[in-house]
């Protein structure tokens, strides 16, 4: 009897760990999605800053 109540918690948290494991797996993949476009935008930014300078005569 205790063995089927201990087998069914067991079940039900590794459910439960299965979703949170996918919801920080897409989480994860958001914000590495965000890193690679700020740093797209990064190297746009310095690029036209480069630019600038160049075309002043600096």
């Amino acid at each position: 009897m205790e063995l089927k109540y201990i087998r069914k918690t067991v079940d039900k948290n590794e459910t439960s760990l299965e979703k949170l494991n996918g919801r920080v797996r897409e989480t994860e993949q958001a914000v590495e999605k965000i890193k690679g476009i700020g740093s797209v935008l990064g190297i746009i930014f310095s690029g036209f800053i480069a630019w600038l300078y160049r075309v002043k005569g600096g």
